[in-house]
């Protein structure tokens, strides 16, 4: 199963940008993934928030593989524990899902155009998080999964 995080804007930050690589590299043990990210559009002159996100909705659109499962990562998708997110992943290779896409949106979030087409949201937190802290924490879970999946002691 091919994994893709899809990230609006880069890294800034140098010790998050460390800690998802470093991460991302320990869960390429497991699956096929890799990360990518496209140009955020922040908000210049008379540029709307909807503009800014509709810009950046054609880049994560423009990005997205055809025929991909594709799952928005959004404050008030649905909350997962670690176990309930392994047992997603394997009934996923069970079914022989081909590749999953998980989309992380920008600073003004994901426009109402991607959320309609892609409805399955899965939360990270309640909590309102920069992109950068839910593409580490979200690396970090899954090297988690595929950990658990394969019986390793790194989850307790």
């Amino acid at each position: 199963m091919k994994l893709t995080l899809l990230t609006v804007g880069k890294i800034k930050n140098e010790s998050i940008a460390k800690l998802c690589e470093d991460y991302l590299g320990r869960a390429k043990h497991f699956f096929s993934l890799q990360s990518v990210d496209v140009k955020d559009c922040p908000m210049k002159g008379s540029t709307t928030v909807v503009q800014s996100q509709q810009k950046e909705c054609d880049a994560l659109m423009a990005a997205i593989p055809s025929g991909a499962k594709v799952i928005l990562l959004d404050e008030k998708g649905k909350e997962f524990t670690t176990g309930k997110l392994s047992n997603l992943f394997q009934s996923w290779q069970n079914q022989s899902v081909k590749e999953v896409v998980f989309v992380i949106g920008g600073a003004y979030g994901l426009s109402e155009e991607i959320k309609k087409k892609y409805p399955e949201k899965m939360a990270l937190s309640q909590l309102t998080l920069t992109h950068e802290m839910s593409r580490l924490l979200f690396l970090e879970q899954i090297y988690r999964v595929g950990t658990i999946l394969k019986g390793m002691k790194y989850h307790h």
